[in-house]
C-alpha cells in the first residue's frame, strides 16, 4: 500500500496541489476502494474498518479540489463503490446508501448487502446544504460502519446495512462559522473527522506543459496514467485481518511571544505522556517548531529547549 501511496503523490505532483493534499486523498482513494473486506480489532467482538472522514481545509486556490479529482478518477473505475453527488438531500442520501445495500454482487448474483459509499467532493459545503444537528449525528452514525434505517412518510423505511462510508472534501476556513450548528463540536462527527491543513501553497510549476484545446484530454491523461500505474483494482483484492503498526502523529498549534522559550519547553512536557500498551510504556517522540506564521516553522536547535 505505502508504494500505491507513493506513486500517487508521485503522478500527481504537477504544481497544482499540494503534497499534503495529495498524500490524505490517496489514502481516502485506497480506504474507499478496500470496503469492509479489510478490517482489523481494538475491543474483543468489534471490527475497525479502514474508512476515513476527511476535509481538506484551506482558502480558494491552494489545491484543495486538484487534489481529489485523481483519487475520484481512480474511485470511479471501482463499481462496487458508489459515489455520492455533489449535492444531496438527508433523505435522499439515506435512500442511497439503501439502495447501495441491494446492489447486485456480480458473482453470486445475490444482494451484497453492504452500503459502500464514497463522497469525494470539492466543496463540503455544498453536501446537504446547510446540515443540522441530525444530519451531524447521521454522518457520526456512518462513520461506524453499522446499520442505518430511516422511516419517511413518501418512501416508507430506507434500511442501509453494513455501511462503509468514505470523506474527502475541500472546505474554507470560513465554513466552519456557518457549517457547524451551534454546539456541535460537542458532538460525535468531529471527533471522527481529519481536519488537513496545508503547509505549503500550490506552486502552479507545471513540467512540461503544453496548452491544449480540451482540457478534458489533459485531465483524462492524467486519470489513464493513474489506472495504468496504480492498478486500483488489486486493492480491491485485498481480503482479511490487518495488524496496526506503533506510529503516531499529531500537531498542535498555537501562537505566543517570540523567544517565549518557557512556554515551548511546558508544552513539550505535556505533549510528552508515557501510555501504558499491553504491558509496555510508550513515549511519543516530540518536537516543538516556531516561525513567524505557520508557514515558516523551524524546529529548535539543539539545547534551545
Amino acid at each position: 500500500m505505502q508504494d500505491l501511496i507513493e506513486k500517487f503523490v508521485t503522478l500527481t505532483d504537477n504544481g497544482l496541489a499540494p503534497e499534503r493534499y495529495r498524500r490524505w486523498a490517496a489514502l481516502v482513494m485506497i480506504a474507499a476502494i478496500l470496503d469492509r473486506r479489510v478490517w482489523t480489532s481494538i475491543r474483543p467482538g468489534m471490527p475497525l474498518f479502514p474508512n476515513l472522514f476527511v476535509l481538506l481545509v484551506a482558502k480558494p486556490g491552494v489545491g484543495k479540489t486538484m487534489a481529489i479529482l485523481p483519487a475520484r478518477s481512480c474511485v470511479e473505475t471501482q463499481s462496487h463503490v458508489g459515489l455520492s453527488p455533489d449535492s444531496i438531500t438527508h433523505e435522499r442520501f439515506v435512500a442511497m446508501l439503501a439502495e447501495r445495500a441491494e446492489v447486485l454482487d456480480p458473482e453470486e448474483e445475490m444482494p451484497t448487502h453492504r452500503a459502500t459509499i464514497a463522497l469525494m467532493l470539492s466543496e463540503w459545503g455544498t453536501f446537504l446544504r446547510s446540515p443540522d444537528n441530525d444530519d451531524l449525528a447521521m454522518l457520526a452514525q456512518l462513520y461506524d460502519c453499522g446499520d442505518y434505517s430511516a422511516e419517511t412518510i413518501s418512501r416508507g423505511l430506507d434500511n442501509a446495512e453494513s455501511l462503509y462510508v468514505n470523506i474527502i472534501a475541500g472546505c474554507t476556513p470560513a465554513w466552519f462559522a456557518e457549517g457547524f450548528p451551534p454546539n456541535s463540536y460537542e458532538q460525535g462527527l468531529p471527533t471522527r473527522m481529519h481536519f488537513i491543513y496545508s503547509n505549503e501553497l500550490a506552486t502552479g510549476d507545471q513540467p512540461d506543459f503544453e496548452f491544449s484545446d480540451d482540457p478534458l484530454v489533459v485531465g483524462r491523461t492524467v486519470a489513464d496514467k493513474l489506472l495504468q500505474e496504480l492498478d486500483p483494482d488489486s486493492v480491491g483484492r485485498a481480503d482479511g485481518k490487518f495488524h496496526l503498526l506503533m506510529d503516531c502523529h499529531d500537531s498542535i498549534m498555537g501562537q505566543m511571544r517570540i523567544g517565549d522559550l518557557e512556554t515551548a519547553r511546558r508544552v513539550r512536557e505535556l505533549m510528552r505522556v508515557e501510555v501504558p500498551v499491553h504491558g509496555r510504556t510508550l513515549v511519543i517522540p516530540i518536537s516543538v517548531e516556531h516561525g513567524p506564521n505557520w508557514q515558516q516553522c523551524k524546529e529548535y536547535g539543539e539545547g534551545e529547549l
